[in-house]
């Protein structure tokens, strides 16, 4: 989180006006966006910059997915990588950290950031936000590649293991 906020303030500062509008929006469970983070944007001047939200329901997590430029998914952690599922699903672009998972999913379709450098994904961040022509073959391509994890092709999957196993 330390190097999205870093990488987010340098975009903010190398950007000018470019970006003066561009909001950094964080969700998750932040302890009430703990006094570090709070400290980090204050001391990187982009306090007023950063939205914060805590325990949304589907339906608002799903409006914020639509509504963003690009969703930044900076994990380490992650298993199976959910939330840039849901943000492709809600037809934004979407920058994760090349873990495991996310490799095996989206392949070389995916726009991967360098998780421990902020010039990186400020860098990564602001190639995207300036080339509008990349977002629409880029979302069909991954959402035909995200299908694949449907609900309908998982019971087909079972269903044709079964079958061969009969």
């Amino acid at each position: 989180m330390t190097r999205l906020l870093f990488g987010f303030a340098l975009l903010k500062k190398e950007g000018g006006n470019l970006y003066e509008n561009l909001k950094l929006v964080i969700i998750g469970n932040l302890n009430k966006f703990n006094k570090y983070y709070k400290c980090v944007c204050e001391k990187l001047n982009i306090s007023k910059y950063v939205i914060v939200y805590e325990n949304l329901q589907e339906k608002d997590l799903i409006k914020i997915y639509q509504g963003a430029n690009l969703f930044v998914f900076p994990s380490l952690m992650e298993g199976f990588g959910l939330p840039p599922i849901e943000a492709i699903k809600s037809n934004t672009i979407t920058v994760t950290t090349a873990y495991q998972s996310a490799l095996e999913i989206f392949g070389k379709n995916m726009y991967y950031i360098d998780f421990y450098d902020y010039t990186l994904i400020s860098y990564k961040i602001k190639l995207i936000l300036e080339q509008s022509d990349l977002e629409e073959n880029y979302l069909k391509e991954l959402n035909n590649l995200i299908n694949k994890f449907s609900c309908q092709n998982f019971w087909e999957e079972i269903n044709k293991i079964y079958r061969e196993l009969i």
